[in-house]
C-alpha cells in the first residue's frame, strides 16, 4: 500500500473511507493519491458513501 504517500492530514479519513468500503484504492491495494481522481473514481466513491449514510 503506498499509504506513505497520503498526506498525515489525510490519513485518518483514507482509513476510516477504507474501513468502510467507501474507498477501494487502484488495485494491488494503491491509493495512488497523488494522482487526481476521474469522473468515475468520483462517482463510486460518492455513490458509495451515499449508500453508506442513507441506511
Amino acid at each position: 500500500m503506498d499509504a506513505t504517500q497520503i498526506s498525515p492530514w489525510a490519513r485518518q479519513a483514507v482509513s476510516v473511507m477504507y474501513a468502510a468500503e467507501v474507498l477501494n484504492g487502484k488495485g494491488r491495494n494503491d491509493f495512488d493519491p497523488k494522482s487526481k481522481a476521474t469522473r468515475a473514481e468520483v462517482v463510486s466513491v460518492m455513490r458509495s458513501y451515499l449508500e453508506l449514510v442513507s441506511d
